[in-house]
């Protein structure tokens, strides 16, 4: 694993070299151009001035051609060569270049500019032309006849060895600048990556330091840069979703040990009870039946501890198919027909057979059962249970009762873990608060929203699902029932 100092370094250095050793290059490129051109100037610029020294002369022979003296060439280390050609005779040449035919062709009367090889084994550029010489005055007679010349061809040389020995200096001196600025912006970087990074590490050191009992203090950075801000602020927001966690955990572990603890007092101290002594066999059958009462109540408590946490953990698949709400609620109220006939309870149905909703058939009897068990256990004796299916903008299902002692505040902490509203059952091992929240929990599973409210001595619950539905919808069929799907419990 790289660090960022380091990938910041790196990847900075590789911009840094692809910017300026190609800026090098062609800078060194460009000089070379330039002092190539100077050099090909001169050279054209002597050749233009031995043009000057040539000249036609009369004589009682005729029209010859004569180069006027130049002693600039005559010292034999000039590093300027050249040649004077009238036809096929040479008629001037520098000293060293008397053997050394430069003629690389024909020549034209445009300036030729070439590369090539000197006498002495050098390298150098080479400018060859050839022009016409201007002939010389003619006499009025006719026996004066303009003359025949032949064109003149002048090649000029000079050796690049000074020019390389440029070249190759420059080459040296752009190597080393390009080397010390590298280096120069390697360390300048590295420096201020280190400084920059440093709130980084500032908040690394202080992340390290945060103890479990310290997730609901803030971090604090003094001046963050502004890229480094918002991982604060959502680390903030993280610790303090952490520590709400932490807090609802502990709060469920002593919640869990409550609700244990009180069976079991009671289960230990009726064994002991009748453990003290003999007793006579409807005593021990008694005491059986409430030792099971104690068991199947922590079973209950167990199960329903065991399915929350399966939802916590990851969602179980589930089948979707066509279900018929109505049908689905009167089988879950089944179980339940008794004890509303002994609390003499009116219940009131407001379904309608045909709405059809496609979802997981199980998933929605559990939250049916549990919404069920819950109106008929906490209604009181003459009470009335209303049950309503709905379909239209939301399809969903409802049940009803009355007798509710909520508060329209307390209506949405009934979906909160072992919450109860009436303490006086919180030692009965059955309905330990758990049954709403499972129910919220299933219901997120198969997309469905689940929500309470408390008004008028009615607790309400409404579960719904957010589209319409795609069979059976009542918007399709005369006498539709409510447009809304209430669940009164």
């Amino acid at each position: 694993m790289t660090s960022l100092r380091r990938r910041l370094v790196g990847r900075t250095t590789l911009v840094a070299v692809a910017t300026i050793v190609p800026a090098s290059i062609a800078l060194y490129v460009l000089l070379r151009g330039e002092l190539l051109s100077q050099f090909d100037e001169a050279l054209l610029l002597e050749a233009r001035s031995l043009q000057s020294h040539v000249a036609l002369v009369r004589s009682e022979k005729g029209v010859n051609l004569e180069v006027i003296d130049l002693p600039h060439y005559d010292n034999p280390t000039n590093p300027w060569m050249f040649q004077i050609r009238h036809g096929e005779t040479t008629e001037a040449t520098s000293p060293g270049a008397e053997d050394h035919d430069f003629r690389p062709g024909p020549c034209s009367y445009l300036p030729t500019l070439r590369s090539t090889r000197l006498p002495d084994g050098t390298s150098g550029r080479m400018l060859f032309f050839r022009f016409d010489p201007q002939p010389p005055e003619r006499d009025d007679s006719p026996d004066d006849p303009e003359p025949v010349v032949p064109p003149v061809e002048i090649v000029v040389a000079r050796s690049t060895r000074e020019l390389s020995a440029i070249c190759a200096s420059m080459r040296w001196i752009l190597g080393i600048v390009n080397a010390v600025a590298i280096s120069v912006i390697v360390g300048g970087i590295h420096r201020v990556a280190r400084r920059e990074l440093r709130p980084l590490s500032t908040l690394a050191a202080i992340i390290q330091a945060t103890k479990a009992e310290g997730l609901s203090e803030p971090i604090v950075l003094t001046d963050p840069p502004e890229e480094v801000a918002p991982v604060i602020d959502r680390l903030n927001e993280l610790l303090q979703r952490l520590d709400r966690a932490i807090v609802r955990e502990k709060a469920f572990t002593a919640d869990v040990a409550h609700e244990l603890r009180t069976p079991l007092a009671g289960l230990l101290a009726t064994l002991e009870v009748v453990a003290s002594r003999d007793r006579d066999a409807p005593v021990y059958r008694q005491t059986i039946a409430d030792c099971l009462t104690a068991v199947r109540g922590m079973n209950s408590l167990v199960r329903t501890l065991l399915l929350l946490a399966r939802e916590d953990i990851h969602r179980p698949d589930r089948a979707c198919e066509p279900v018929g709400f109505a049908g689905l609620l009167r089988d879950c109220f089944s179980p339940f027909e008794t004890m509303a006939l002994e609390k003499r309870l009116r219940i009131d149905w407001q379904t309608d057979e045909r709405i059809v909703w496609p979802t997981d058939r199980e998933s929605l009897r559990s939250i049916a059962s549990n919404l069920l068990d819950n109106a008929v256990s906490y209604v009181g004796v003459d009470g009335w249970i209303r049950i309503v299916t709905f379909a239209g903008e939301t399809t969903g299902i409802s049940i009803a009762n009355d007798g509710c002692r909520l508060s329209p505040g307390d209506a949405e902490n009934a979906f909160q873990r072992f919450w109860r509203g009436d303490e006086s059952r919180s030692a009965t091992g059955t309905h330990c608060g758990l049954g709403l929240s499972l129910c919220r929990k299933i219901a997120e599973g198969i997309g469905a929203r689940l929500c309470a409210t408390a008004s008028d001595g009615v607790f309400e619950v409404r579960l719904e699902f957010a589209r319409p539905a795609s069979a059976g919808s009542p918007d399709t069929l005369p006498g539709a029932v409510a447009t809304r799907i209430r669940i009164v419990v």
